[in-house]
C-alpha cells in the first residue's frame, strides 16, 4: 500500500496509524476464487484453466488506464486501493484538519486508481476480455459471473468475492449450403452487460450497410455463423499462432473491426493481426445469415491480393522456372 500511494507521489501513508493500516485491510474487499456454479456440470480441469487464467489476469502489472503513471499496477491493487480510499473517505477518526488533508489526498489518488464504480468496471473488463481469448464459436462457451460476500472475520466486518463459472452450448443450426445439410454454429462471445453488471454472451450481428453490394433485404444486421471448417482452415493456414492469438483475430475480425469485401462473386470478412492483414472468411448470405465457409491465406488466388500476385508475369514465370 505504502509503495502504491509512493509510486503516484502521494505521501497519505505517512499520516496513518498501525491501527488505520489494520482497518484499511478489514475494509478491503478480498479476491477469493473461481467456482463452478451448481447448475453447471464442468469438469474440473476446465476450472482449474479458468482459476489459473483468472489469477493471472488479476496479479498482472501494467500502467494504470486512468492516468500515466510510472508505477505498474494489478487489478488486486485496485482492491487494495479501494480499501483505503473508503476506510479514510467513511471511517477514519481524527481531527477536521486533518481529515481534510487526507480527503484531498484521496482525490488525487482517485485520479490514478479510480473510484469504486470505475475500479469495478476495469476489473470486469479485464476478466471478459481474458475470456475472450479462451473462447471458440464452435466449442462450449464459458462465463464467469461475479459474486461479492459480505463475512464477520474476527469481529470485522470485511468482504469477500469470487467468480461462478457457468457454461453455455453453441447455437448449432443445420442449413442447406450447395444442396447438402450442414451444420453451422453462431458466432458469439462474452461481453460486459452494463444494466446488470454481469458477464453475458453477446450474438455476432454485421450491419448490413456493410453488405449492400450483395444483401438487399429489409434488415438493418444480420447474424453471423460459421462452419466448423471454416475454423479448421484457420487454426491450419496460420499455424503456428496459439489458440490465444486465433481468439483475439476472431474477435477483431468479427465484432470490433469489420471489414467486408465483394471480390470474384464472393463475400470477404477481412482479418488482420498487429503486422497487417493475414486473410479472408470466405461467407455467403443465406437465409438472411450470414455464413463463413472457409478462411483464404492472402496469398490464395482467390483473394484480391492473391489474384494481383499471380498477374505479375515475371514472378509467375520465376515460380514456374523453380517449381513453385
Amino acid at each position: 500500500m505504502v509503495e502504491l500511494c509512493k509510486g503516484v507521489g502521494c505521501n497519505i501513508t505517512d499520516k496513518l496509524t498501525s491501527y488505520d493500516f489494520i482497518q484499511t485491510y478489514t475494509y478491503t474487499i478480498h479476491h477469493g476464487d473461481v467456482k463452478y456454479h451448481p447448475d453447471f456440470d464442468i469438469p474440473p480441469k476446465i476450472v482449474s484453466i479458468f482459476k489459473r487464467s483468472v489469477k493471472m489476469a488479476l496479479q498482472t502489472k501494467r500502467h494504470s488506464p486512468l492516468k500515466p503513471a510510472e508505477i505498474k499496477i494489478c487489478l488486486l491493487d485496485l482492491y487494495l486501493m479501494d480499501g483505503l480510499m473508503s476506510y479514510i473517505e467513511q471511517f477514519i477518526k481524527t481531527d477536521e484538519a486533518t481529515k481534510k488533508e487526507l480527503e484531498k489526498d484521496v482525490e488525487y489518488l482517485k485520479e490514478y486508481y479510480g473510484d469504486t464504480h470505475k475500479q469495478h468496471w476495469l476489473v470486469e473488463i479485464s476478466v471478459c476480455d481474458m475470456l475472450k481469448t479462451l473462447t471458440l464459436p464452435t466449442h462450449t462457451l464459458y462465463t464467469l459471473h461475479y459474486e461479492l460476500n459480505p463475512r464477520v472475520n474476527h469481529k470485522k466486518f470485511n468482504c469477500s468475492s469470487y467468480y461462478y463459472l457457468k457454461s453455455h452450448l453453441p447455437v448449432k443450426k443445420h442449413i442447406n449450403i450447395d444442396n447438402h445439410w450442414r451444420p453451422i454454429f453462431l458466432v458469439q462471445h462474452p461481453a460486459i452487460d452494463f444494466k446488470c453488471e454481469d458477464t453475458v454472451i453477446e450474438d455476432c450481428e454485421i450491419n448490413t450497410e456493410l453488405l449492400k453490394e450483395v444483401y438487399h433485404g429489409s434488415k438493418t444486421k444480420l447474424p453471423v455463423y460459421i462452419q466448423s471448417h471454416a475454423l479448421d482452415r484457420l487454426c491450419e493456414r496460420l499455424f503456428p499462432i496459439n489458440i490465444t492469438l486465433i481468439c483475439n483475430l476472431i474477435e477483431d475480425a468479427l465484432f470490433k473491426k469489420v471489414q467486408v469485401c465483394y471480390f470474384n462473386h464472393r463475400i470477404l470478412l477481412e482479418v488482420s493481426a498487429l503486422f497487417g492483414k493475414l486473410g479472408y472468411f470466405v461467407a455467403k448470405i443465406i437465409d438472411e445469415k450470414i455464413v463463413l465457409k472457409t478462411f483464404l491465406l492472402l496469398s490464395n488466388n482467390s483473394t484480391p491480393e492473391g489474384t494481383l500476385f499471380y498477374s505479375l508475369p515475371d514472378l509467375t514465370n520465376t515460380m514456374l522456372t523453380i517449381g513453385i
